[in-house]
């Protein structure tokens, strides 16, 4: 039986692979049809590569990039481009069908001279010409507007006002190459009543801080405009087990449908986000972020490296060196949702490109609250068409949506500092043209304000918790005659950075205090659990990580696993022939920053 139901699943994904086949060579006929009564040419030179040796070709009726050496322009390659009775109407169009077919060799031979001409005089191909999927600004006809490039047509929506309509993908600035089939914009937009359930539907989570929804929801309409936006904010969401992250993670793919890209952390290479966001303006889902190991570490450090050049108001592209010496440059448009049980933003730099949102547990009761307030609004994403009238609302709001972040960003600036508020602001104006639309009145630059300083109050609450760990250290190893320094700090600095023996002698002292410095993977210090270390649980009251979920008492007494507290965690060791509980803190938490004591 299941043998069978095998069988009938393959054959009806055949014939939709079949039908889908069918319906791309019929839209590419007609397209031919179309360019051929313009005496176009089938194809459109772009120009020369980094190499110097290749040239690329945008294909009209495959609305595809293409690329040459100057020994592939023959037949078998042309007709990868456009079939010979392309070519025939724009080289020969007087011709008929029998002389086509007699006169195939000279057809080829002119299509050569006639392209390696036309290239030469497009000059170096400009990466930035050619656009794949996403929103972008364009003038069309001598109108600006927004043109969306849905990956199988591209609609244009004049600033002037209307709605989206169907136009040439190929513009006189740009070019508009087809990909995989995205939602298309609906005929309507999503009501700001829609737009406000789905706000309430993002808010009702088990957040750390109120706003925390409106602030996803602001994400989600910037991460649309990515390829028209100033900045591109990210968020990286951070929870425990069992807080619904992962529901939330499938529910943002839900509201953006086909339109996200979605990336797992074990699989997905440094390399391969470049190539894979290199020319899009798509938001970004990246799960399973994880910092443990040398190899998930690359991954990790790869992500950041693609969120610091999206977030950049040009374009950013990053620039890497090829196989034959000569660079190669990735434009990278995106705004990025990391999900992850710890954060990796350590460097200020991070923390003003990325807000670091937190999942924490609740009692049963509250939980089973948050699910019933969530119900509406996933009946609603589910419907078709969804995400259709989402792109048409982010469209049409993107004028009020540019204005408003001006506004946010000057009322923020004094209390946030410049780059919070910049930050703060394009979420929040995209949170609000959901919702409302229109300008911000006074009532939103207040609220605005409340959301960030209960943001801001919590992001000084875990500082507050990072000082805590300094204390713990002093505790566990007092640094004579120098009050407030650790010794066990300076230690694990002689172990991580000194010369031989200062680090042997680092090495013998951290010993003598139960710890000991490992580089297996990443660098750690690790903390025998003894009943010495009772004291530390009364050290953390009143901190986060004093809750039940986070300190565990591990023999007599011992700072317990923490999935939040920055990725302190605790493991097994063996001593001797016996194997213990140890506390590991990460070397970031430890060592202190450049210039520091």
């Amino acid at each position: 039986m299941r043998t069978e139901q095998t069988g009938n699943k393959g054959r009806a994904a055949r014939a939709q692979m079949d039908k889908e086949a069918a319906e791309r060579a019929a839209i590419n006929a007609e397209r031919a049809k179309e360019e051929a009564t313009k005496g176009l040419p089938p194809v459109v030179p772009l120009g020369f590569m980094e190499d110097a040796k290749t040239v690329a070709y945008y294909a009209r009726t495959r609305r595809e990039v293409v690329k040459l050496k100057p020994s592939e322009h023959k037949a078998e390659f042309l007709l990868m481009m456009a079939d010979i009775s392309e070519w025939a109407s724009w080289l020969f169009p007087d011709k008929d069908d029998a002389w086509i077919e007699e006169h195939e060799a000279k057809i080829w031979k002119e299509a050569r001279v006639r392209l390696m001409a036309a290239a030469r005089a497009a000059g170096r191909f400009d990466a930035e010409k050619l656009r794949k999927i996403g929103i972008w600004e364009e003038v069309v006809e001598g109108k600006p507007g927004l043109i969306y490039n849905a990956g199988n047509a591209c609609y244009f929506l004049p600033m002037a006002g209307g709605a989206p309509v169907k136009v040439d993908c190929l513009q006189e600035r740009h070019i508009y190459a087809a990909d995989k089939a995205m939602p298309a914009p609906a005929d309507e937009p999503l009501s700001y009543e829609d737009g406000l359930r789905l706000v309430e539907y993002l808010s009702a989570r088990q957040w750390e801080v109120a706003g925390s929804g409106e602030l996803v929801a602001g994400w989600i309409v910037n991460s649309l405009l990515a390829g028209v936006a100033e900045r591109r904010p990210h968020l990286w969401i951070t929870a425990p087990a069992e807080t619904g992250k992962s529901y939330l993670h499938d529910d943002v793919a839900a509201i953006l449908g086909d339109a996200a890209v979605l990336l797992e952390g074990a699989s997905t290479s440094e390399a391969g986000m470049r190539q894979k966001l290199a020319g899009y303006a798509r938001p970004v889902l990246f799960d399973e972020l994880e910092g443990d190991g040398v190899d998930n570490k690359k991954i990790e450090d790869g992500a950041l490296k693609i969120m610091r050049t999206a977030y950049a108001s040009e374009a950013g592209a990053i620039t890497k060196g090829g196989e034959d010496g000569t660079p190669r440059e990735y434009p990278v448009r995106c705004g990025v949702m990391c999900f992850s049980v710890l954060p990796a933003l350590e460097k200020a730099t991070d923390k003003s490109r990325c807000l670091n949102l937190r999942m924490v547990p609740l009692p049963m009761d509250k939980r089973r609250e948050i699910w019933a307030r969530q119900d509406d609004g996933r009946e609603m994403v589910k419907q078709d068409g969804f995400t259709g009238r989402l792109i048409h609302r982010v469209m049409v709001e993107w004028q009020h949506i540019r204005e408003n972040i001006k506004t946010l960003r000057e009322h923020l600036k004094d209390e946030l500092g410049a780059r919070r508020a910049e930050l703060i602001a394009h979420l929040m104006a995209g949170c609000y043209a959901l919702a409302h639309g229109g300008a911000v009145d006074a009532a939103a630059l207040a609220h605005a304000l409340d959301v960030a300083q209960a943001y801001e109050e919590t992001e000084e609450k875990a500082c507050e918790e990072m000082e805590c760990l300094a204390v713990i250290l002093d505790t566990l190893a007092p640094y004579e005659g120098i009050p407030g320094k650790s010794y066990a700090r300076r230690l694990c600095k002689d172990v991580s950075a000194g010369g031989a023996e200062e680090k042997a002698a680092a090495e013998r002292a951290l010993a003598s205090r139960g710890m000991r410095w490992r580089t297996d993977g990443e660098e750690r210090l690790q903390i025998q659990g003894s009943p010495a270390h009772e004291g530390i649980k009364e050290l953390l009251a009143g901190t986060r990580w004093a809750s039940g979920q986070i300190v565990r008492v591990i023999g007599a007494g011992c700072v317990g696993s923490n999935p939040n507290a920055y990725g302190i965690k605790v493991s097994t060791a063996k001593k001797s022939k016996e194997v213990c509980r140890v506390i590991l803190i990460p070397a970031s938490l430890i060592l202190p920053d450049d210039g520091e004591e």
